[in-house]
């Protein structure tokens, strides 16, 4: 990958221009940044095939813009509260 992930430097950079993040189209004739590599092209390929929206400023970030237009008139004060837990730790080794 060009970086670290999380990492912001302008190496994290995927495009050579800014790309609005609320449009689902602008990024297909954006120009790549000479840092994107053939490991983060196929990342972007594979999320955006799925139907996800690249974030410009972050080679691993993708932005679901047909969801958020979903779930707009869901209004929420972000006071969660967690009281299962589905998830567990991936087995390592042979186990």
């Amino acid at each position: 990958m060009p970086t670290q992930i999380h990492e912001l430097s302008g190496a994290s950079a995927v495009f050579t221009t800014p790309v609005s993040s609320q449009n689902a189209i602008d990024w297909k004739t954006a120009t790549y940044a000479d840092s994107m590599n053939e490991a983060a092209i196929k990342l972007q390929t594979y999320a955006t095939t799925a139907g996800l929206t690249p974030l410009a400023s972050e080679w691993w970030h993708f932005n679901d813009l047909d969801a958020r237009d979903e779930t707009a008139h869901n209004s929420s004060e972000g006071d969660y509260l967690l009281t299962e837990i589905y998830s567990s730790s991936p087995l390592i080794g042979d186990n």
